[in-house]
């Protein structure tokens, strides 16, 4: 459009490529998974891939560079590759001539992307670099090529789009650029590659990227086979930088994917921007550099920016806020301002991971050190004491079976109450109690029964006023395929628990939390899928109330947040079945410990009843120091978890 054209006159390259993302439609953003990265993130992670590649130093290894970005967009990682090798070339060769610029545009940048209109965008762009060096009439069309870098060898599926009559079948990275895979690859492989979850892909798709890729398995994303992908494009002992979403360090989902990491790379480099807010995308990104070799080293350097309401540190003004990771000397801890805004800045040598790591958690040496003293004090974890930890139930349709559920629409519809309970949702959960009442909170229609030990849907003929309501939502209750898939009937509840389950005393906490908020519920109350319930062993409330009081702990907050790498934005964190197994206990069977686990259990019995905040205040205080006590904890280390957590609460 004549306007858009209009819009560009003035604009400077890397801007003008911003500009071409920014006119996609939600859609088209959504499908092809496609962010905008800020350029210090763009200079910093190309800086740091071709940091080695320089080092070299000698002639013909520079001319010879390698650079591709396999989801290269309009084209900013490789004009900031540009710019960075024009640099370096100019300050090792003395010189720099509109030849050296086409040289490097027609020898050392690569790119592909499924989208034609991108790859047009970046060629368009790499000329008019070309240009501002007085070179003319540049061959881009062997190196800048449109494809679906990840689909090696499939139809054109193009996750239910179209971006082009003309793209083949397949994308051959061999055949496409034989002369790269002649010298044994690629040096370097940069980019941001498309966040698209695996809901959002055609099944054919996903059926062909498993058979592609080692990593494709359960709930991946298409970020993920990128960063596979990079094995078979890197040299040896290349390197590959990219912006992905620091999910990869602590779901599930993610640990195949963890585990290709630690077994066919090297790591580098992780630099966690947290919720810095630097992305309009939903997911919290991190960089991510690798080597294209198995490690040989013990550590790999860590580091994490995150906004801070309050610094604690005296701030230092930076003019960019990735400046302060520059510094060699380790271990780096500094709080920054920059535009108007503060940061805590952290940089270390951080132990690699290990396999046997449910998720990729990396601490200060200082909390490090903690951590690993709270594990090492304690006699066993959670898991152990603990008969089940599980998510409540997940009903897949919440606007049938919870969320009418009122004492008033059940009264009106006559539904039988033998199939509806009460139902604790996460804001019926506070820090030691539950708060539901029959007139102000809902129930949940639960159209199953135990039955020898085994949980099976109801008869609903047996319900007459239940059968009729749920037939009245059975077009949408049906369209739940998986349910029929499974062999189950249309009105079941997807995941249903036992019934046997909440009926019984159990601790419970919201799935998402500010901190740790533990509760007791001993009557009875059925739990939703936004919460996650523990059953002791020990059914005793003396138990109950012990194990209450540890997990509302500081000592257990501050283990949560240093050890499951799960915070979200505003600083909330997961407590899901994964993070909560491992929580350390102390030895509380040791008579040396009895009158500090009677005062413990004495407190926790008055804070599930208390209402005034002081009174409850000063329990929790007594409570913590006893806990200090109980894992053996010096000044240094009662100093440690206050001061981690002062910060996390004084964090944005």
């Amino acid at each position: 459009m004549i306007g858009n054209e209009t819009g560009r006159i003035g604009m400077k390259i890397e801007q003008q490529a911003r500009y071409h993302q920014s006119e996609y439609s939600d859609e088209k953003r959504k499908s092809l998974g496609v962010h905008y990265t800020p350029d210090a993130i763009v200079e910093y992670i190309v800086r740091r891939v071709l940091q080695s590649c320089f080092e070299r130093g000698d002639s013909e290894s520079i001319r010879n560079i390698a650079i591709v970005d396999p989801a290269c967009g309009s084209g900013l990682f490789l004009l900031k590759a540009f710019d960075v090798l024009c640099s370096f070339w100019k300050q090792h060769f003395g010189q720099f001539s509109a030849e050296d610029a086409r040289y490097i545009l027609e020898n050392n940048l690569y790119g592909v992307d499924i989208d034609a209109s991108a790859v047009h965008a970046t060629q368009d762009h790499l000329r008019q670099k070309a240009k501002e060096f007085g070179a003319e009439v540049i061959a881009l069309e062997r190196t800048i090529c449109q494809g679906d870098a990840v689909m090696r060898s499939a139809p054109a599926l193009q996750l239910g789009m179209s971006f082009g009559e003309d793209l083949p079948d397949t994308f051959d990275w061999q055949q496409t650029f034989p002369w790269i895979f002649t010298q044994g690859g690629f040096d370097c492989i940069v980019g941001n590659p498309p966040y698209v979850r695996i809901q959002h892909i055609q099944p054919e798709r996903r059926a062909k990227y498993a058979e592609l890729y080692e990593t494709a398995r359960g709930r991946f994303d298409i970020a993920g086979l990128f960063v596979e992908l990079g094995k078979s494009l890197a040299k040896p002992s290349g390197r590959i930088g990219y912006i992905v979403s620091n999910k990869l360090l602590s779901v599930h989902a993610a640990s195949r994917l963890r585990d290709y990491i630690l077994t066919h790379y090297t790591l580098v480099e992780i630099v966690d921007l947290v919720d810095t807010k630097l992305f309009e995308a939903a997911v919290l990104p991190m960089i991510l550099i690798l080597e294209n070799k198995v490690a040989q080293a013990e550590s790999f350097i860590h580091a994490s920016i995150q906004e801070v309401a309050v610094p604690s540190l005296t701030p230092i003004p930076v003019e960019q806020l990735l400046a302060p990771l520059e510094q060699t000397q380790l271990p780096l801890r500094a709080d920054v301002e920059w535009g108007g805004r503060y940061y805590r800045v952290e940089k270390f040598a951080s132990p690699l991971p290990t396999r046997r790591q449910r998720v990729w958690a990396f601490q200060y040496p200082t909390e490090r050190h903690l951590v690993e003293k709270l594990r090492e004090n304690a006699v066993c974890t959670l898991a152990s004491v603990a008969r089940k930890i599980s998510v409540g139930l997940k009903t897949t349709a919440d606007n049938v079976f919870i969320k009418p559920m009122t004492l008033e629409f059940i009264e009106r519809y006559g539904l039988e109450r033998e199939v509806v309970f009460p139902v604790l949702e996460s804001h019926n959960i506070k820090r030691w109690q539950c708060h539901w009442t029959p007139e102000r909170d809902l129930y949940v229609l639960y159209p199953h029964r135990e039955q020898n030990g085994k949980v099976v849907p109801i008869s609903l003929n047996r319900y007459p006023n239940v059968e009729r309501y749920l037939l009245s939502n059975r077009q949408q209750l049906e369209s739940r395929t998986y349910l029929k898939e499974s062999g189950r009937q249309w009105y079941e509840i997807w995941v249903h628990q036992s019934p046997s389950d909440f009926r019984q005393r159990k601790l419970v906490t919201p799935d998402i939390a500010l901190g740790n908020s533990f509760a007791l519920d001993d009557r009875g109350a059925f739990i939703n899928g936004t919460c996650f319930y523990i059953i002791l062993r020990d059914q005793s409330l003396k138990h109950y109330l012990l194990m209450l009081g540890l997990l509302n702990s500081k000592v257990l907050e501050f283990f949560h947040k240093a050890a499951s790498g799960n915070a979200l934005y505003a600083k909330r964190f997961r407590y899901w079945t994964s993070y909560l197994k491992p929580y350390p206990i102390p030895d509380i069977a040791h008579p040396r410990n009895s009158g500090v686990v009677e005062k413990i259990i004495e407190n926790t019995r008055r804070l599930v009843e208390v209402s005034d905040e002081r009174e409850r205040s000063a329990l929790e205080d007594e409570n913590n120091r006893l806990v200090y006590r109980l894992f053996s904890l010096t000044d240094q280390d009662i100093q440690t978890v206050e001061s981690s957590l002062a910060f996390q609460n004084t964090s944005n």
